[in-house]
């Protein structure tokens, strides 16, 4: 059953009324204020993983029934995959693919603990400057969320490394709500800063922030996945679990002691309740990320219902 996601402030609505444009003037605020940088892993850090953010983002989330809880955890990776066209041959150990991109900017996961349940939706942040469909610069990253076919990764740190990993996700483009497009809009005279987005394919339509959240909550964003590592069931579910496991190894390399990089040491981040910030505060800018396989990972937004 869906949650009725409501505002608690009576000041301007009925206490327990449901209140989007509440919801969507705080966020729209958080995001006026946060703003920073020109590249958009800078953007994103500033907007939700520097520390006064994500205090801001935390009150936020307190403010809506049921109260929701904010984690984070901020490396700066690059999660390449590499793959075909999807009516060729599919990559495999002796077809290496011919297409490569980032799988993504950032990844949102939703914990509902009463219900058992996890929803993951992973995101390409686009300035709003560039054209519809962002086939420019990189075609790759369109394809790879409009038609999802099989796809590789290779992992190759910390050590010791899994090997390449073959994934052939449960679903294609078409009917996907799990990869979406993250428009930044940068403030300029008369334009306010802002964050919407969009699924890629076929029927983008721009919302704001605020409610993509609530559409990840109640299940018309992202994909279920696997509760733990050991109940996997299918591709999705492994991928998301290699996400947040190589992203914690990343963030917190001697935890737990000599496990790295053990299957499901993800469930750590999961269990985290605040902010990590591998940049210590610094964001980004002054940490290039590194090359293909040689660090695997992707900045992770947790919002949790306990």
């Amino acid at each position: 059953m869906p949650h009725d996601y409501t505002c608690k402030i009576p000041v301007k609505h009925t206490l327990g009324a449901h209140c989007p444009t509440c919801q969507d003037d705080d966020s729209e605020r958080i995001i006026k204020a946060r703003w920073g940088g020109k590249a958009e892993p800078d953007i994103v850090y500033n907007l939700f993983f520097d520390p006064t953010s994500a205090s801001d983002w935390t009150n936020f989330l307190k403010g809506w029934t049921p109260a929701l809880l904010y984690a984070a955890v901020f490396i700066h990776q690059r999660p390449y995959v590499r793959f075909n066209a999807l009516a060729s041959t599919p990559v495999s150990a002796t077809n290496p693919g011919t297409k490569r991109c980032e799988l993504g900017d950032l990844l949102v996961v939703f914990t509902d603990t009463p219900a058992l349940r996890r929803v993951a939706a992973l995101f390409q942040a686009k300035m709003s400057t560039g054209t519809w469909p962002p086939t420019t610069p990189n075609p790759a990253q369109w394809e790879l969320y409009t038609t999802w076919p099989t796809f590789s990764y290779n992992p190759n740190s910390p050590y010791p490394a899994p090997g390449r990993q073959y994934r052939t996700l449960p679903f294609k483009g078409s009917d996907d709500p799990s990869g979406q497009y993250l428009k930044l809009t940068a403030p300029a005279s008369g334009v306010a800063a802002a964050v919407d987005a969009s699924e890629a394919f076929p029927r983008h339509a721009f919302i704001v922030w605020s409610r993509v959240i609530n559409r990840l909550l109640n299940g018309a964003a992202g994909r279920d996945f696997s509760w733990t590592r050991t109940a996997a069931r299918n591709d999705w579910d492994e991928l998301i679990w290699d996400l947040l496991d190589y992203t914690w190894h990343q963030a917190k390399p001697g935890f737990p002691a000599g496990g790295a990089p053990n299957r499901g040491v993800g469930a750590y981040l999961l269990a985290h309740r605040g902010i990590i910030d591998s940049t210590d505060g610094h964001g980004p800018s002054d940490f290039p990320a590194p090359n293909e396989d040689s660090g695997w990972g992707i900045p992770v937004i947790h919002i949790i219902r306990e």
